[in-house]
């Protein structure tokens, strides 16, 4: 596998210390805990500060273009043209996304084009208006381009040009590529591998190898918070996780950041098939500890794969041959077949999926982008946490697994800059917000704590910006909770049943089962999620029905 800029270098800072997401928790008492919100209320609608903001937002990217197809075909019939002109407008939607890509994308200083652009954002890769292609003349056709971009929220303001509505015309430089050129997309070996695509620069250029597009930048709706799916998650009383690591040349992170793993779950109450990390096999038994849900066990499943290392004895497929690389792939690709939690701590890049061997030996070990719309994927709610360099693109390659293309079923947790390979305290991040027990339940994370402890886990000089596709599908409410007891009178949280719902005043004399929410449409009946304040600070937000 050759070298992409973001399997580069990165100045690894070590592993991190973890955070307020603890591991375990006692059992209390639950009476003192209802008595602490005595003085709670139902703050009055449009009191309440409700101002959300995450550190990346999506954006739309939107020109037109053109494409030429070959002087031969001039005087075939106009279905002929078009139907060359539409594979054309495809392959040219490749190389769009791909300058776009290299204009936006962060930069390192040995890289060959570590002066142009740099602006911490990031391409999908598949245009939303392939259809819109028309005739100029007998060989020219021009179509719209749109693709999805995710960056700063600041990014417009960061990016040249004029503003227009409601964002910013950028004039986007890109190379002209010859149609045979466009073609080439053998894996490993495409046209934008090669001088002066790899490292695009276009002060490098001569005028005659560029082209200019009329970029408009503009704003997506923001999509809303929401919780992890726990319900799903949980429902057939196991969580399934496997954690895959993939080699890495710094300093063998990939055995250091396993290592630390296995370590740390076995600290943290997870019991060993195996006497310690040096006896661990790719095909020993999941470490395992028990949680309760609801009342219920809930049996958690932790594998960890990683290569071997043979000058330190430590077992695992060889990531330098052809065949320990096509293990390492083996290995992920059961395991997003089968378990419902899938970690991918390595290197990774634009159109370059998971590293997992050493690609600078093998073809072998590598998931690419190209090779996750095919797999087989489990048939059922999964969280995928792409934990690399630049893996914002991924989401799209899921989308076109026939398994989670109606986006109902699965988070995909990417990044949108240089990700620290050095500390792998991202993925206990994961489990931690997965299995967290306080008083003897699992209490569920939003996804907006999750990302943003995944911006600070990558410590000083990284500017990582985590998000997850699919939220929308997520749960509005704690998914723990029972919304058949809304509103019913309590006097205790245990009252109220189910680990998600809670009893809260809403009058001096009045109190009554709610449960935590999002915004409103995590509410039944008519309810309304009010925020909730004690001693003049709002606390949590809950389904409150209407007054009676």
């Amino acid at each position: 596998m050759p070298t992409l800029k973001s399997l580069q270098s990165l100045s690894i800072l070590g592993a991190l210390s973890l955070f307020g997401l603890a591991p375990t928790g006692c059992g209390g008492d639950q009476a003192a805990a209802d008595d602490e919100r005595a003085d709670e209320e139902v703050v009055p609608e449009g009191k309440q500060d409700d101002f959300y903001s995450t550190s990346a937002k999506e954006y739309w990217a939107s020109a037109t273009s053109t494409v030429t197809i070959e002087a031969a075909l001039a005087d075939k019939p106009e279905a002929e043209r078009k139907k060359r002109a539409q594979e054309l407008v495809q392959l040219k939607d490749i190389a769009i996304s791909w300058f776009l890509n290299q204009y936006l994308i962060d930069k390192e200083d040995h890289d060959g084009n570590s002066g142009y652009g740099g602006f911490n954002a990031l391409t999908r890769f598949a245009s939303e208006e392939n259809g819109t292609i028309e005739a100029v003349d007998k060989t020219t056709f021009r179509f719209t381009f749109k693709v999805q971009i995710a960056g700063a929220r600041t990014l417009i303001s960061k990016l040249p040009g004029t503003s227009a509505a409601g964002g910013k015309r950028v004039p986007l430089k890109i190379g002209k590529v010859a149609n045979e050129d466009l073609a080439r997309l053998e894996f490993n070996h495409e046209w934008y591998r090669d001088s002066p695509w790899t490292d695009f620069d276009p002060s490098k250029l001569t005028a005659e190898q560029l082209e200019t597009l009329d970029l408009l930048v503009a704003p997506q709706p923001a999509t809303k918070d929401a919780y992890l799916a726990y319900d799903r998650l949980f429902a057939d009383g196991e969580l399934t996780i496997a954690a895959h690591f993939g080699w890495d040349y710094h300093n063998r992170y990939d055995i250091i950041g396993s290592r630390n793993l296995y370590n740390w779950a076995v600290r943290n109450g997870f019991a060993s098939p195996v006497a310690s990390y040096d006896k661990l096999l790719r095909t020993s038994a999941p470490l395992t500890r028990t949680v309760t849900s609801n009342g219920k066990d809930v049996v958690v499943k932790l594998w960890i794969f990683h290569p071997g290392d043979a000058s330190k004895s430590i077992p695992g497929p060889d990531p330098d041959t052809d065949a320990g690389g096509k293990v390492l792939e083996n290995d992920m690709r059961e395991s997003f077949a089968k378990r419902e939690v899938v970690i991918f701590e390595g290197h990774s890049g634009p159109l370059y999926g998971f590293a997992l061997a050493n690609w600078k030996k093998t073809e072998e070990g590598d998931l690419d982008d190209s090779k996750i719309p095919g797999m087989e994927m489990l048939r059922g709610h999964q969280i995928v946490l792409a934990n690399g360099c630049d893996t914002y693109a991924l989401g799209q390659a899921f989308w076109e697994n026939p398994a989670k293309a109606d986006k109902k079923d699965l988070n995909i947790i990417t990044s949108t800059s240089f990700s620290n390979a050095g500390t792998e305290a991202s993925a206990e991040r994961l489990i931690v917000a997965l299995t967290n027990q306080t008083r003897g339940k699992v209490v569920p994370v939003k996804v907006s704590e999750l990302t943003a402890g995944f911006d600070d886990d990558q410590g000083y000089g990284f500017h990582t910006m985590y998000g997850v596709h699919g939220v929308d599908a997520n749960p509005k409410r704690d998914p723990m909770a029972d919304v058949s007891k809304l509103g019913a009178a309590c006097t205790s949280d245990a009252a109220c049943g189910a680990d998600g719902n809670r009893c809260t005043r809403v009058s001096t004399t009045r109190r009554i089962c709610t449960y935590a929410c999002i915004d409103d449409t995590g509410c039944t009946g008519g309810a309304r999620c009010r925020s909730i304040a004690q001693a003049g600070r709002i606390t949590t937000k809950q389904c409150v029905p209407p007054a009676r």
